[in-house]
């Protein structure tokens, strides 16, 4: 039989049923473990003491774990046997998560210049587990790093007691003359577990210079003209002219 996998929060308790065994004792059955806590197969057993506050069998034969942690990734095995003498294995796999607070973007521009690398600003997701990724994402689309008009900068770190993560993404863009002058910048976290869902940071809306810039005003050379208007409550340049892609 394949081991069922089991998700669990961080902190939170958790039960594992032993499948088969009797409700009330007298039971035959036993827990064994395979976790970050054991050196080898930890054995539990209804006539056995709990196994410190980590885990023990209650009345009906299931496994708790009252506050699960990262130590407590690992295999869960039960093996009962029924009044009747039949006998039934679980299986189980546990791997556990905590949700990081909102990503934030920290140090951001104020401005672009085109033509030319510009620090979009630094993304930040902190207390997360597993590590999950940060993507860069512009006018709500995901940006991909090409080493030339995109690059982004990661750094991954792990609290040496907690050991929840701490994620760093740097964005540098060089915008394209003639392009948007009004470009909407956003990050998003994504769990490494699957079926979590993504968070995001509130948006930043950047003006883009050319580099002849110069007075007051922005100078975004002859092939640039542009009219602005006012869409769902956001200000959207709209080109006008020569498109460029």
């Amino acid at each position: 039989m394949g081991d069922q996998n089991i998700t669990a929060r961080i902190g939170k308790p958790l039960v594992l049923n032993c499948k088969g065994a009797p409700k009330k004792p007298p039971q035959q059955l036993e827990w064994k473990l395979n976790t970050g806590r054991t050196e080898a197969w930890k054995v539990l057993s209804p006539q056995g003491d709990p196994w410190d506050s980590v885990a023990r069998v209650l009345p009906n034969g299931s496994l708790l774990l009252p506050a699960v942690g990262i130590q407590d990734e690992g295999t869960f095995r039960c093996r009962a046997t029924s009044r009747s003498g039949k006998e039934t294995k679980s299986n189980y796999r546990v791997r556990v998560y905590q949700i990081p607070g909102k990503p934030e973007i920290v140090d951001p521009a104020s401005e672009l210049m085109a033509g030319v690398p510009n620090k979009v600003g630094t993304c930040v997701s902190e207390g997360g587990y597993p590590a999950g990724t940060l993507n860069w994402l512009l006018d709500g689309k995901t940006l991909i790093p090409d080493g030339k008009g995109v690059s982004v900068k990661e750094e991954t770190k792990r609290h040496p007691k907690t050991g929840l993560f701490t994620l760093h993404s740097e964005l540098m863009v060089t915008p394209a003359r003639g392009g948007a002058l009004h470009p909407t910048f956003s990050c998003s976290f994504t769990p490494g577990l699957p079926r979590r869902r993504a968070l995001h940071t509130a948006s930043i809306q950047l003006r883009v210079w050319s580099e002849r810039r110069g007075g007051e005003g922005p100078n975004v050379g002859e092939h640039m003209s542009e009219c602005m208007t006012l869409r769902k409550g956001r200000v959207q340049p709209v080109a006008t002219g020569t498109t460029h892609r």
